[in-house]
């Protein structure tokens, strides 16, 4: 997320919407660490095997 400037401020208000009350600062980076991993996961993937009509 720091690739997109995402602040502290901004997951938080995700995570408000998600029922979650309150983030440390430490808590945004290990979140934004995981999805950072899945997003780059999935980005490797590719969509080749993927078929659109």
């Amino acid at each position: 997320m720091y690739i997109t400037a995402t602040s502290t401020r901004k997951v938080e208000k995700v995570a408000r919407k998600l029922k979650v009350d309150s983030l440390s600062k430490d808590q945004v980076l290990r979140l934004c660490a995981v999805i950072e991993d899945k997003v780059d996961a999935l980005l490797a993937r590719g969509c080749s095997p993927l078929r659109f009509a």
